[in-house]
């Protein structure tokens, strides 16, 4: 099961209070060096499976803490959430409140790490970019689940008011059209926000 998910509404919360400990540079753009899009980026991309949806406002009412989604592919799985802490938020990446909330993110995962769940975490400098035409601040995790290397993308943007945040984990070595992949799941979100 997903950390998030068992930290329930601590780890979305301390997105709100910008917990957490990445960098975030500004004025760098790009897509990961490692997972560069093909010339067509719509061939090949995987195709992300909807297997489950944890409703956290219903179960924790007037919080602003959405939904969970996950999704699987032949390449991994990925865990999106769609929330809003009870707040408006600037869409793009430069919401006063965008930097501490995308830090506590990271420290999610270095959290998770700490107790046992990751091993030999390693991580790339964080980047503003774009997936298709959304703007997004994403950084690259690498570490080993269950004893398998995992290549991990946390991507994290806003839209029509709400944080749209994902944990894209794939499996090593990484298919040449990964990050058309990521793209590709991150622009079928945005469709999803209310």
């Amino acid at each position: 099961m997903n950390l998030l998910v068992r930290l329930q509404p601590w780890v979305l919360l301390g997105a709100a209070f910008g917990l957490g400990g990445c960098s975030t540079p500004t004025g760098t753009t790009s897509q990961p060096a490692a997972a560069v899009a093909p010339a067509n980026p719509a061939a090949n991309v995987a195709e992300w499976r909807h297997t489950a949806t944890r409703d956290f406002e219903h179960e924790f009412p007037g919080k602003g803490l959405g939904v969970s989604r996950r999704y699987d592919s032949e390449d991994g799985w990925a865990d999106v959430y769609i929330y809003d802490l009870r707040e408006t938020w600037v869409d793009g990446c430069s919401d006063p409140k965008f930097a501490g909330a995308f830090d506590a993110a990271c420290e999610d995962v270095r959290a998770a790490a700490q107790l046992g769940h990751y091993a030999e975490v390693k991580s790339d400098p964080p980047e503003t970019g774009t997936a298709g035409a959304l703007p997004v601040r994403w950084i690259r995790f690498s570490y080993r689940h269950q004893g398998k290397p995992i290549e991990s993308y946390l991507l994290m943007t806003c839209a029509r008011g709400h944080v749209l945040k994902a944990r894209v984990s794939l499996f090593v070595p990484t298919p040449a059209n990964a990050w058309a992949s990521v793209q590709s799941l991150m622009q079928q979100q945005v469709r999803l926000i209310p």
